[in-house]
């Protein structure tokens, strides 16, 4: 449907550095009397060097105290974590992946629900210049092979042993895949061991080589016609989306109380928005806690126990909690 004239223009908020609001007007582009696209300036310049990769290590030299994260241990506590230690433990497993002989470009896959691990497993897979590949963990078997055919993942780290099991049927189509590590089995923490004589320097050289221009993930379509399709993001294309949103939601980035702003994150991570909601939290140190379960009768307890300062949801989640 096209329409023969422009919508009068909607004003949308943009703010200062400082959190003062100010107002954008959206441009209209027209062709032969149709809108045909609608867009506002970026609220932050593209980002001309650096990486992904370096988010946690920046957040280490400049607020090594801060709670960037919140880890829930066996018996259900939640137990903060500084963005010294979460830099430390990037490091750590990165040292692992080196030692297992991942090489820059290398494609990770990792099959798991919204838990701690993942956004482990993302940055210290960025601070290597390795390259993520979200699969969703309800995903078939056949969609599962075939995403880690099509991306030529050299590595996967699946949540669970049963998924593992599941895919070994099919380990003999997929040539390029050479590690197989299970969260559930201690796996990670492994890597990070393995990584011990491997040195700092190794991964700061690996970093230093990556560019706004360096592919960082390759995230799959779901609910299309036909296989997955891969879009493969950049570094500047992730930071681009994250600097954006944070500006953009500056009173859930930018806590403006006395009140530490913290974040439940529960979104899928094998979507690009559960993605962004993760690296956002990291690039603004606002506290997160990984939630597992969507399972209302789970999520709610998850909810009441961690206390978030904001939902960053969709709104069947809220239909959801709604109706129990």
């Amino acid at each position: 449907m096209s329409l023969s004239r422009p919508p009068a223009p909607t004003a949308v908020h943009s703010t200062e550095y400082d959190g003062t609001p100010i107002l954008v007007e959206p441009e209209i582009r027209m062709l032969d009397g149709a809108v045909r696209e609608v867009s506002v300036p970026p609220f932050v310049p593209p980002r001309t060097h650096g990486s992904l990769a370096e988010l946690p290590f920046d957040n280490a030299r400049i607020a090594p105290d801060d709670h960037v994260l919140s880890r829930r241990t066996e018996d259900g506590r939640w137990v903060n974590v500084t963005a010294a230690r979460f830099a430390a433990e990037v490091m750590a497993v990165a040292k692992g992946l080196i030692a297992e002989g991942l090489a820059p470009g290398d494609r990770l896959a990792v099959m798991a629900r919204t838990v701690y691990e993942w956004t482990l497993l993302d940055f210290a897979a960025w601070a290597v210049g390795l390259v993520t590949v979200p699969i969703y963990p309800t995903s078939s078997v056949f969609q599962a092979r075939w995403i880690l055919q099509n991306s030529g993942a050299a590595a996967l780290v699946t949540e669970t042993a049963a998924q593992a099991a599941a895919l070994g049927p099919e380990l003999h189509q997929l040539p390029d895949l050479r590690h197989m590590w299970v969260i559930e089995r201690g796996h990670v923490e492994r890597l990070a061991e393995c990584g011990t004589h491997v040195g700092d320097q190794e991964v700061a050289v690996r970093r230093g080589m990556l560019s706004p221009d360096t592919l960082a993930t390759v995230v799959y379509t779901s609910g299309t016609t036909g296989r997955p399709k891969g879009c493969a993001l950049t570094h500047g294309n992730f930071l681009a989306e994250v600097d954006n949103a944070i500006e953009l939601l500056y009173p859930v980035f930018r806590s403006r109380t006395s009140e530490e702003a913290a974040v439940l994150h529960f979104l899928p991570m094998s979507h690009i928005f559960g993605r962004m909601v993760a690296v956002a939290c990291i690039r603004a140190r606002v506290r997160m806690g990984h939630a597992p379960s969507l399972k209302s009768e789970e999520l709610l307890p998850d909810l009441a126990n961690f206390r978030p300062t904001c939902l960053i949801t969709i709104p069947y989640m809220l239909e959801k909690v709604f109706n129990v």
